[in-house]
């Protein structure tokens, strides 16, 4: 999978993370005209005056940000293939803010960053081969998230901004856990599968800005730099547990300082504590032997004293002593956790408990709880094997249930084409035509028709209504009178559709550039969308999805299989197809306006209007609250209540004064 942003402004990928941005150089200088404005803005390191927070950030970035003693990388660009060629203001985004993107990684005891200046097109291969050197570095297992930095481009300012990488906008929701280098591919898949473009259009401030270059990545990890093997007060829960061994301290008892507790959990389960300590030290031996003949790092602490086997050093204790190990850790209601889960690659198994850094042997598994519970969603099990079944699919997420559905705002027709790269102007986007509508009735009397504590006198019974719009041809007002209330609206309807009609020409008329742009797409899909709908695989695999996550601590050990999927280019076809249906229908459908409509003129006429509508067979949608209908539409006609858009207590006369009527 490769990404591709080209410098233009026709880009569809963006993110926003911490926003630095530049439009103009800035140096060094004095603000003493007298036309300066009233605020200034002073460098705090050589009190250089400024008119604007962006000239003092310029400033800042060019001749006082610290780069520590390493310096900064060198550029990923060859000389003369650099992305702005031609572009000076692209290019100058870029060198101010060269402190940030060219940095050095910043390594710590408990988060490490290293930051990655990238080369466009980039791929997913180019990030796993940084990834393979950044986990070579490490010592301890660690939980890993990405961060991206990109400059955006304002298509109607020209405006160039940089993003960069920030912890809040990170790539993943959970960071990825990584304790081996199996665990890696885990990152491959959700790299391949990730919806990029959905993540990057829901973090950019709005549609006017388009993303021209991605400039760098940070890995950014978090340490679980804890190792196995240290003494510890051991809770009573354990240490009355019938099956546990504790091997917390010697015959004598006294405790055990040498951080070999691993080694005599496997004497202990080899040998049931014949002669502990003279095998504790044969298998620790073995075990700095296979070390150093793989050429594996001993940790050792400040007086040379060997620290303890470490949690992503067990598959390799596994395959030193060819036996399974499982960790388990019991809790105060002897309820037991699942730690770590071997693949069973042996004919020997051996089982554990931890509490804190302090590993026992397991002497009876089944009677070492009363129940298992699943580390990564709590649910619990009365057996083992149903708790071990149950993790190979686990997520770990909480599902959220709603019944009517969770609300989104819904994008505008305008911001759809914008997303495939079809733009129209502001001005352009209010639709012009509509019509307005109102019914006359009469008072007719109702004998008869009392209840207990009411009776009625009358009923409204329309009589008339008139039309009249501002679509060509039907300017004039048009009145219709029937007695009869089904053949007034039908009349009405037909009228309207009429209307309708008419202002559908005008609007193909006056977007025939857009259907154009979006029939040729179709016939010839563009080759930088072809790339972006490559990675639109949210249906299959989302953000959110954490089966990535189906056994914490085990990595696979199968090589990766890419899924077959269609074609990017019948992919982007199909949603071009759809987009250009979408823009049809708005084309079609009249807005109908009726001044308190909801309350009154639907009410008269809902029965037969949804009748001579079709709404049992045509596409509606209707929103009604309490009595009133404050929307009724099908796909020719949509009938609104101007009322919905006023202030309160505006009324006939007012509405009419306020323009002059």
């Amino acid at each position: 999978m490769v990404f591709i942003l080209q410098c233009t402004s026709n880009t569809q990928n963006d993110i926003t993370a911490q926003e630095v941005s530049v439009s103009s150089p800035a140096g060094p200088s004095r603000a003493t005209s007298p036309a300066a404005p009233s605020k200034i803005f002073h460098c705090g390191s050589c009190n250089s005056a400024f008119s604007n927070r962006r000239e003092l950030y310029v400033h800042h970035m060019r001749y006082h940000y610290q780069t520590g003693r390493g310096g900064l990388q060198p550029l990923p660009y060859a000389h003369g293939q650099e992305p702005w060629t031609g572009d000076h203001r692209l290019e100058e985004v870029y060198e101010t803010n060269r402190p940030l993107i060219l940095q050095r990684h910043r390594e710590g005891t408990v988060h490490s960053t290293y930051n990655t200046p990238l080369n466009n097109p980039f791929s997913t291969n180019d990030l796993m081969n940084v990834m393979e050197e950044i986990y070579d570095r490490q010592q301890h297992a660690f939980r890993l998230n990405l961060e991206f930095g990109l400059i955006l481009r304002n298509i109607e300012t020209g405006e160039y901004r940089y993003f960069r990488p920030f912890t809040n906008q990170s790539l993943f929701t959970r960071p990825l856990y990584v304790s081996r280098r199996p665990d890696l591919l885990k990152l491959r898949r959700r790299l391949e599968t990730f919806n990029f473009e959905d993540h990057f259009l829901r973090q950019r401030p709005d549609t006017k800005w388009k993303a021209v270059l991605v400039t760098n990545v940070v890995f950014s990890l978090y340490h679980l730099s804890y190792t196995l093997g240290s003494a510890v007060q051991l809770p009573f829960f354990v240490t009355n547990s019938r099956s546990i061994v504790t091997l917390e301290k010697t015959r004598q008892g006294k405790p055990y300082d040498d951080n070999l507790c691993l080694f005599r959990c496997l004497a202990t389960h080899y040998h049931l504590r014949k002669e502990l300590q003279k095998q504790t030290r044969f298998y620790f031996g073995k075990w700095m032997a296979y070390l150093k003949k793989h050429d594996h790092v001993v940790g050792h602490d400040d007086n040379n004293v060997f620290s303890g086997v470490t949690l992503d050093q067990i598959p390799q204790f596994e395959k030193c002593f060819n036996i399974n190990v499982n960790i388990f850790e019991l809790t105060e209601k002897e309820t037991a956790l699942c730690i770590y889960k071997s693949r069973c690659q042996f004919n020997n198994s051996m089982h554990l408990n931890m509490y804190r850094h302090h590993l026992s042997y397991i002497s009876n598994l089944q009677a070492y709880a009363k129940k298992y519970q699943c580390r990564t969603c709590e649910r619990h099990f009365s057996c083992l094997w149903n708790m071990q079944r149950h993790q190979r699919n686990c997520s770990g997420k909480t599902v959220h249930q709603f019944p009517g559905g969770m609300y989104t705002s819904p994008k505008t027709i305008f911001e759809k084409l914008e997303e495939y790269d079809v733009h129209v102007l502001p001005e352009d986007r209010l639709f012009p035509w509509f019509l307005v509508y109102d019914f006359e009735a009469l008072l007719v009397p109702v004998h008869g028709e009392k209840s207990e504590k009411l009776t009625w006198t009358a009923q409204h019974q329309p009589i008339s209504v008139s039309v009249c719009s501002n679509v060509e041809g039907f300017e004039t007002p048009h009145c219709i009178v029937d007695p009869h209330i089904d053949s007034l609206v039908q009349k009405m309807v037909e009228y309207m559709e009429n209307i309708a009609n008419r202002g559908e020409e005008l609007a193909r008329k006056k977007f025939d550039y857009v259907l154009k742009e979006l029939e040729d797409m179709i016939k010839d899909p563009p080759t930088e969308l072809c790339r972006i709908s490559h990675n639109d695989r949210s249906d299959a695999v989302t953000e959110g999805d954490e089966s990535w996550e189906e056994d914490l601590f085990v990595g696979c050990d199968d090589d990766y299989r890419s899924q077959p999927s269609d074609s990017a280019a019948d992919e982007l076809v199909k949603k071009l197809i759809q987009l250009k249906e979408q823009f049809e229908s708005y084309c079609k459908q009249m807005i109908c306006l009726g001044f308190n409509s909801s309350k009154y003129d639907m009410n008269l006429v809902k029965s037969h209007l949804a009748k001579r509508l079709q709404m049992e067979k045509d596409n509606v949608f209707t929103v009604k609250r309490n009595n009133q209908y404050a929307c009724l539409s099908n796909s020719t006609l949509k009938f609104l209540d101007i009322t919905s858009y006023l202030s309160p207590g505006i009324n006939y006369a007012i509405f009419y004064k306020a323009y002059d009527v």
